[in-house]
């Protein structure tokens, strides 16, 4: 990921740079074809290219790829925070195939910042605006951003 095609909503420079060099470390993000759009203080934006190597048995995205996709959203909304954190819980509702082919835009953003727990939204759409798919995560803080990364 670049950081020039990373929009800066307002985050401090050192995490801002953090944020984005952790998000280049995921070798996933890179083979999903995830790209950053922008990053701000609880919320995160990220859009793809469907490729057909990510097709399921019905010839449309495979669900998880979508999962990944907004595990990514609003697991990188947490990271504005400065915070460290590990997945407790996902729930993910699919409301309209996805295409093979669609370009489509995921938005996180952070909904409950607790001394232990942070929970999550995001959302997927297709081109057109569509909603695609919606999911609430929860999760664990292991700690701060901090240390060698920060």
């Amino acid at each position: 990921m670049q950081y020039e095609e990373t929009e800066n909503r307002g985050l401090e420079e050192r995490l801002f740079s953090l944020v984005m060099d952790r998000c280049n470390r995921v070798r996933g993000l890179n083979t999903f074809g995830l790209k950053m759009t922008y990053l701000g203080n609880g919320t995160a934006g990220l859009k793809m290219v469907v490729g057909t190597e990510f097709s399921n048995a019905h010839g449309r995205t495979h669900g998880g790829l979508v999962a990944a996709a907004l595990d990514t959203a609003i697991g990188v909304a947490v990271w504005t925070l400065g915070y460290d954190v590990v997945t407790l819980e996902m729930n993910l509702n699919y409301i309209a195939p996805v295409e093979v082919g669609d370009v489509v835009t995921c938005d996180g953003w952070v909904i409950h910042k607790g001394k232990t727990v942070v929970v999550g939204e995001g959302e997927m759409r297709d081109g057109n605006g569509k909603l695609m798919a919606k999911s609430r995560m929860t999760f664990y803080r292991v700690g701060e951003l901090a240390g060698e990364d920060y």
